[in-house]
Order: structure tokens, then C-alpha cells, then sequence
């Protein structure tokens, strides 16, 4: 396939990520039910260039967070928005350092691995914020891991299925397209 194409498709699927990201910021019920966390691990395996595969997450986040600031009125930047982007971050490196014999154990034991690490980094980033009102010990980081973790189930939900749409849709699509060449 050539590269246009798979850029295309690829390209493609982030918008339609993307769109989903804004949508869900106003389906109060389903929080953290995102896409981000998966754009950050497929890019990784999908991407040859891996300042595209970080670029990519970041990118999609910062648009994403503008279109819903500007939409609802908010702030762009919180006090824990470094943490949030360090979790994606930290997601894509996992996605490059795991890329070889990538197949669907690995797909969802690394979306799993994924959801865990935002949980940890950006609930530890809301910890670290002084007006989150949390307490400065271990105590205080416990509460609020604990207050997340009603955030965290559509974390895990929405990873594994936005993980196994990505990787599905690429997957279809480049095996069609790779058999389509060869006859």
C-alpha cells in the first residue's frame, strides 16, 4: 500500500477519534471514555517516524481541549494538564518500546497497561495540585486514587474499544488493500 494511502486512512481515523473526544465532553456520564490514550499507543506501532507517533496524541489533545475550552467557556491549561499530556506521553513510549510482533494479546494487554499509567499519572498530577483540597501524604494520594476510580472503569472501557477499533480498522484495511496489490 502505498504511503498516501495509509496516511489517509490512518489520518482518517484520528479525525474521527477526534470528533468522538469533543463529543464525549458533553455525555457527563461517561468520563474519561476517550480515545486519546489509543491515538497514543496505535501512532506508536503505526507511525515509522517517532516524533510523528508523540506529536500525534499531544496534538490531537491540545486541538481537542481548545475546541471544548472555547466551547464551555474554561480554561485550556489546568494545574494538572502537564501530567495529563506526561500520561500520553508516557503511552506512546510504552506504544514504540512494545512495537515489534505486535498482535491482539499484545493490542489489549498493552491498552490495559496504557489506561493504568494515565490513571496513575494524571490522578497523581491532580494530587500534586494545591487547590484539589487532597492532603499532602500518602494518605491524601490514596484518596485520591481512590476518588478516580470511578473515572477509571470508561478509562479501561474506552481504551480497549477505541484500541481495538484502531487497530482493527487499520488492520482490515491494510490487508485488503496489500491483497488488492498483489493480483
Amino acid at each position: 500500500m502505498s504511503k498516501t494511502k495509509q496516511f489517509g486512512f490512518i489520518l482518517g481515523l484520528i479525525i474521527l477519534a477526534l470528533a468522538s473526544r469533543i463529543l464525549n465532553a458533553y455525555v457527563p456520564f461517561l468520563g474519561n471514555f476517550a480515545p486519546v490514550t489509543a491515538i497514543a499507543l496505535f501512532g506508536a506501532v503505526t507511525f515509522e517516524k517517532r516524533w510523528m507517533s508523540l506529536l500525534l496524541p499531544i496534538s490531537l489533545m491540545f486541538v481537542s481541549d481548545v475546541i471544548i475550552s472555547q466551547i464551555n467557556g474554561l480554561s485550556v491549561i489546568h494545574h494538572y494538564s502537564a501530567y495529563v499530556y506526561g500520561g500520553f506521553i508516557l503511552v506512546n513510549v510504552l506504544g514504540i518500546l512494545a512495537k515489534k510482533n505486535f498482535g491482539t494479546a499484545k493490542m489489549l494487554g498493552m491498552s490495559l497497561a496504557s489506561s493504568l499509567i494515565f490513571f496513575l499519572v494524571s490522578n497523581f498530577g491532580v494530587w500534586m495540585d494545591v487547590q484539589s483540597g487532597y492532603a499532602r501524604s500518602i494518605q491524601g494520594l490514596l484518596d485520591c486514587y481512590i476518588m478516580g476510580l470511578p473515572f477509571f472503569q470508561w478509562t479501561i472501557l474506552g481504551d480497549l474499544i477505541f484500541t481495538t477499533v484502531l487497530f482493527g480498522a487499520y488492520n482490515v484495511y491494510t490487508r485488503t488493500f496489500l491483497q488488492a496489490e498483489k493480483q
